[in-house]
C-alpha cells in the first residue's frame, strides 16, 4: 500500500474539510496528499513521504522513534526481530494487505453494479423506483 493510499483510507470516516480545519491547513493540499506524488501537477509531498525523505537524509533512527512513542510504541527494525517473529509478521501483513485490496475491489464491484441497476440515479425509492417521471430521467 502506497503513502496516498493509506492517507485515503485514514481520511475517510472523517472527510477532509474536517482535518483541514483541525490542522489549519487548505482543503485542496489535503487532497493532494491523496494523490500520488508521481502524478502531473501534484506537487506536494504527503507528511509520511516527507518523514521518509527526512530519515533517508539524516540516516536518524530518532525520527522514527519519536513517531512511535507518540503512538505509544516504539520502532523496532526488522532486523533486530527474532526470526519466527519476522515471518509471523511478513504473513500477518500479506495477508491484511490482501483484505484490504479485496474490500476496495469489493466496493468498487459494488458501486460499478449500483450503477449499473439504478442507471445513475442517487435516489432511489422502495421498489427500485427513482422517484422522477421516466421523461426527466
Amino acid at each position: 500500500m502506497t503513502s496516498h493510499e493509506l492517507l485515503h483510507i485514514v481520511f475517510q470516516p472523517l472527510g477532509c474539510k474536517k482535518i483541514a480545519q483541525a490542522l489549519r491547513l487548505s482543503h485542496s493540499l489535503i487532497n493532494k496528499w491523496q494523490e500520488p506524488s508521481g502524478k502531473p501537477n501534484s506537487g506536494e509531498l504527503n507528511p509520511l513521504d516527507r518523514l521518509v525523505a527526512l530519515h533517508q537524509l539524516t540516516g536518524d533512527r530518532r525520527l522514527l522513534d519519536y513517531v512511535c512513542e507518540q503512538a505509544g510504541g516504539r520502532f523496532v527494525p526488522a532486523a533486530e526481530l527474532p526470526p519466527l517473529v519476522r515471518r509471523w509478521w511478513t504473513q500477518l501483513k500479506a495477508e491484511m494487505d490482501a483484505l484490504i485490496k479485496a474490500g476496495q475491489t469489493k466496493q468498487k464491484l459494488a458501486d460499478g453494479s449500483r450503477q449499473k441497476l439504478t442507471g445513475g440515479c442517487r435516489h432511489r425509492l422502495p421498489g427500485g423506483r427513482c422517484g422522477f417521471p421516466s421523461r426527466n430521467r
